[in-house]
């Protein structure tokens, strides 16, 4: 599977930056000698080319797997994140966890809110209601929030939805799934949903025929 996702999306490895070699060190400055603007543009070129290379080699240097863009299968859903299946073509994929995007996690704003609006989170992952508080007056107004367009799991003859991650970004996703374990081990936590689905929460979550929901964001109109 790596070996298929390498020649296909691969942008840097391990040995590219072996192959590469820090710019050459500034000849010290002579006591006395006048700092021009040249000189003093050297110097900073040079000390970039060194602080660059050694944050490359720091970053490679922690990757478990190549950099890219990949197909994922879901599978499940919880709060913050999603198991999924990483596309292969051996038959037997592997398991990993995907961080929702940031807006779209419970954790995050379970406690803070956004502004002037609570959130109160369902123990069904993709609903919420939102209360928005007038500061002046105090008085409130709250909404069902469901996750639009849903995130729909693997069941049955459903093969689930199709997502389209990346992984190891610089920063990390600030998402704690460490304990979470999967068959095999505990999964990597560097994976995150790109959302090319554009999915928001939504008052109202539009079907075709449109009907009003209460607590169903799949319903259809029967």
């Amino acid at each position: 599977m790596v070996g298929e996702i390498d020649r296909r999306f691969r942008r840097s490895s391990r040995q590219d930056l072996k192959n590469e070699k820090p710019g050459r060190s500034l000849e010290p400055f002579r006591v006395g000698e006048v700092l021009t603007a040249a000189k003093l543009t050297k110097l900073v070129d040079a000390q970039n080319r060194t602080t660059s290379f050694g944050a490359a080699q720091q970053i490679n240097g922690l990757r478990d797997r190549v950099t890219g863009i990949f197909e994922a299968r879901v599978v499940d859903e919880r709060d913050d994140f999603l198991i999924c299946e990483l596309f292969e073509y051996s038959g037997n994929p592997e398991r990993i966890i995907v961080a929702k995007p940031f807006t779209l996690r419970r954790r995050p704003h379970e406690s803070f809110g956004r502004g002037d609006i609570a959130f109160e989170y369902s123990d069904t992952p993709g609903q919420r209601t939102a209360t928005f508080t007038d500061p002046s007056t105090g008085d409130t107004a709250s909404a069902a929030h469901f996750i639009s367009p849903a995130y729909v799991p693997r069941s049955g003859s459903d093969p689930g939805d199709l997502l389209y991650v990346t992984n190891n970004i610089v920063g990390g996703v600030a998402l704690f799934a460490g304990t979470f374990e999967l068959e095999g081990g505990v999964a990597p936590e560097h994976f995150i949903d790109m959302n090319t689905d554009g999915r928001q929460w939504a008052a109202e979550v539009p079907c075709e025929p449109a009907v009003e929901l209460s607590t169903d964001p799949t319903a259809t109109a029967g």
